[in-house]
């Protein structure tokens, strides 16, 4: 997977880099941790302008770097370690014994900068180097010199009466383990020993132990030694998530004063940008329906023909439906669905696009349509239509003896009662497996059902897709397809910059998903 680094990763890349690395390691580490992005087209456009900072920031760490190891170039400091007879360490010198030399002189190195090559386990003089950028190296002198000898002697014999008295003062013994690191450090560096249980054989068990302690002192003297450098680095390691928790802590107060801040800002911008765009868009409907109105107007003062309701909800079909091309564009769907299902029963057929279209290929189709204008055309032009109602339109038809039923931009003219009886008289004539076609304003669009939808008077409400699938799961309908069809102009929509950030576009896109929907729902429902 290729992703873009936002933090500087050793021996991968730095702020800005476009690497490749497996999958894994980018959705299980560098994803999650914020280190990278993926080098999608959008994060690859937002981080140009990002890099001049990282660059600006790094030049200014690495001229930090630079100075610091100017400072630090040519050190040489001296750390005591007890060795064994031949020179060798117990142990072996740590980078956070040469961090607290390195301090004591002034210079505050992080522990981690500093690079052993190999373990310092004898004494003389080591060259060690700190890197103190990914650029920026320098190069100290480490001296180990020996705090003292550890020899195996054989002590002269103590008197019996000198024997049987304590190995250790009493304040050197422990009652109880200690609490905490804290305090087992301070055992261990003391060299403080659990109390030995009294004894009737003290004399002898005495002995014994100074016998034992002679043996093992030279390992005991390791492990000694071990158990500090262990517990200083659980100290180290402590301190360590102590101060990721702290920085964490405050980049996560300082990302959200950020966010709010910078979601403030776009908000109030979007606001702004919705605000213009539905200025813009009242502005242009409003212009062409008075251009449309001018027009119809000039027609039917030439021709003068009698006004009555009819004549004027055609007038009115006419000017906001579209032309009858486009409209016979849009139906050819349901002319496919209807090829396999026939006969077919248009209700509300109109001006008769969908007729026209079924009688083009050769599909048994009649309509039924309530305006005596349409009807009366319809009839002059050859098609089987009539004049009625829902639910009168149905009376003339059996049983089970339609293969589909065809309601397109209907649902929203009729009544409850009528959009009830609608679903209940197609379950009635529509045989098994028989479709019953829908097609109305998109109720999930605002722009539709708060705007558009009330340019025709006509309409009673936007019909909501979740009550249309229920009434038809009430009535023995199954599911075969609902979705939102006719796409609102790009035009129309808010627009969408390439130098906006990636939050701003998915809210954009969130915007016009919800303001700029489809303009209708499309539902085809199969008699079970």
């Amino acid at each position: 997977m290729k992703v873009i680094l936002t933090e500087e990763i050793r021996g991968l890349g730095t702020r800005g880099d476009v690497v490749t690395v497996k999958d894994g390691y980018a959705r299980n580490y560098l994803l999650p941790k914020n280190l990278a992005q993926e080098a999608n087209t959008s994060n690859l456009k937002a981080i140009e302008h990002q890099r001049r900072k990282w660059a600006l920031l790094a030049q200014e760490e690495k001229d930090a770097a630079q100075k610091q190891a100017d400072r630090v170039k040519g050190v040489k400091i001296k750390i005591e370690k007890r060795v064994g007879e031949h020179g060798h360490l117990f142990g072996s010198v740590t980078a956070n014994e040469i961090a607290d030399a390195l301090m004591e002189k002034g210079l505050d190195v992080d522990k981690r900068r500093i690079e052993l090559s190999s373990p310092i386990k004898n004494i003389g003089v080591h060259d060690v180097e700190v890197r103190l950028h990914r650029d920026v190296t320098a190069s100290i002198q480490v001296e180990v010199v020996a705090m003292g000898v550890e020899k195996l002697e054989e002590p002269e014999a103590a008197p019996a009466e000198e024997a049987a008295a304590p190995l250790m003062p009493d304040d050197r013994y422990v009652d109880d383990p200690p609490a905490g690191a804290d305090g087992w450090r301070e055992v261990w560096r003391e060299d403080r020993r659990f109390r030995p249980r009294a004894s009737k054989q003290e004399l002898v068990l005495a002995r014994l132990r100074r016998l034992v302690r002679r043996a093992t002192e030279p390992d005991a003297e390791r492990q000694k030694n071990f158990n500090l450098v262990l517990l200083d680095l659980l100290q180290d390691v402590r301190a360590d998530v102590e101060r990721v928790r702290r920085d964490l802590r405050s980049d996560i107060d300082a990302l959200q004063r950020d966010l709010s801040s910078a979601l403030a800002a776009e908000s109030k911008r979007l606001h702004e940008l919705v605000m213009i765009a539905a200025k813009r868009n009242d502005a242009l409907i409003a212009a062409l329906d008075q251009k449309i109105e001018s027009v119809a107007v000039r027609a039917r003062d030439a021709v003068n023909p009698p006004v009555t309701p009819d004549v004027l909800y055609r007038r009115l079909e006419d000017s906001l439906r579209g032309s009858e091309a486009h409209v016979r564009a849009d139906v050819m769907h349901y002319v496919r669905l209807a090829a396999d299902h026939q006969p077919v029963l248009d209700v509300g057929c109109g001006r008769g696009e969908f007729l026209a279209a079924c009688r083009e290929q050769g599909i048994d189709a009649r309509g039924v349509d309530t305006n005596e204008r349409s009807v009366s055309d319809l009839r002059q032009r050859g098609f089987d239509v009539a004049l009625a109602a829902v639910p009168e339109c149905f009376t003339t038809h059996a049983d089970g003896s339609l293969g589909s039923v065809a309601a397109m931009h209907v649902v929203e003219h009729l009544p409850v009662d009528a959009l009830f009886a609608l679903f209940r008289e197609s379950a009635r004539v529509l045989r098994r497996g028989g479709l019953m076609m829908i097609e109305t304003p998109n109720a999930e669009s605002m722009l539709i059902s708060a705007s558009d939808f009330w340019r025709d008077p006509t309409h009673i409400a936007p019909r909501h897709p979740a009550a249309l699938t229920v009434l038809a799961r009430e009535h023995g309908f199954e599911i075969a397809e609902v979705r939102a069809v006719h796409e609102v102009a790009e035009g129309a929509k808010v627009a969408i910059l390439e130098s906006d950030p990636p939050e701003l576009q998915r809210v954009i896109h969130a915007v016009n998903d919800r303001l700029f929907a489809p303009q209708d729902l499309r539902l085809v429902l199969r008699k079970a």
